[in-house]
């Protein structure tokens, strides 16, 4: 099982007129998460990916495998989720669900399935 965890630290305003609530209506006003969230269609965007294990749970010579419990971080820019802090009372931080946000495709293969997976990538190409 693979989670993706999404962070935004919140800020808040205390004496103006403009808040997190505020900020995130701004923002998500017309915002697709279905869309690549970039302003150029020709712009790439780069994904960061940083891959941490937290525990060995097993290691199995014999059958030849590893359980292990692990902690996978993705990163990127999105040109849509901006605003000017000044017009918002100073808010520069804001927490928005990661399911209101784009992410990118991406998966996880073990070696268990990779050569099935290889087989019928190539199999498309023949």
């Amino acid at each position: 099982m693979t989670s993706l965890l999404f962070f935004v630290v919140a800020s808040f305003c205390m004496v103006c007129r403009g808040s997190e609530r505020d900020v995130f209506l701004h923002i998500f006003d017309k915002y697709d998460n279905r869309i690549r969230p970039v302003k150029e269609t020709n712009t790439t965007t780069y994904v960061g990916t940083q891959f941490q294990i937290i525990s060995l749970l097993e290691v199995n010579g014999q059958q030849e495998y590893v359980k292990m419990a692990a902690f996978f971080k993705l990163n990127w820019t999105d040109e849509y989720l901006t605003w000017n802090p000044a017009d918002f009372g100073g808010t520069e931080y804001i927490r928005a669900p990661a399911k209101d946000v784009w992410t990118p495709n991406f998966a996880i293969v073990t070696t268990r399935y990779f050569a099935a997976l290889i087989a019928l990538i190539t199999a498309e190409f023949e």
